[in-house]
């Protein structure tokens, strides 16, 4: 049954206006520029249905990095040093890249993006192994266009 301010033909649903005749697409893209400019259409990811377990197949499959936001870490505090520390607590392949503010903006902390391999997810996200305060975040990747 189709919404109020809209109509069923042909099986699809149409956007109708105070009379009930179908919109044009003209009308319906002039709508749009009235429309609140705050408006957020947030896309999300697609869930994965299967995780492959199988380990005697002919193919390979290539494991997803690990990559995390590390926050709230002491100015003076390096890639290197925070790669050391991680190789310490057991995660062995970490890659640390101290992360640089746009806009000309300064903080009062440092923040890194980390990868590693999934093997060591455990020990990664263990709150016993980082220092009081450290805030951990999955990364977000957007396209070159600002966009997820």
């Amino acid at each position: 049954m189709p919404t109020p301010g809209t109509e069923l033909t042909g099986g699809n649903v149409s956007p109708t206006d105070d009379t009930g005749a179908a919109k044009s697409w003209a009308d319906q893209a002039r709508d749009l520029r009235a429309a609140d400019p705050q408006q957020v259409f947030v896309r999300r990811k697609p869930i994965v249905r299967v995780w492959g377990k199988a380990s005697n197949s002919t193919i390979k499959a290539v494991p997803r990095q690990l990559t995390c936001f590390v926050g709230r870490l002491h100015l003076d505090v390096t890639g290197e040093a925070l790669a050391t520390f991680l190789h310490q607590q057991g995660i062995l392949d970490a890659q640390c890249e101290k992360l640089v503010a746009k806009n000309g903006r300064v903080f009062n902390t440092s923040a890194f993006k980390v990868t590693c391999s999934p093997q060591f997810e455990s020990l990664f996200y263990d709150e016993s192994k980082w220092p009081a305060g450290v805030e951990l975040r999955d990364w977000i990747f957007y396209k070159k266009d600002g966009r997820h």
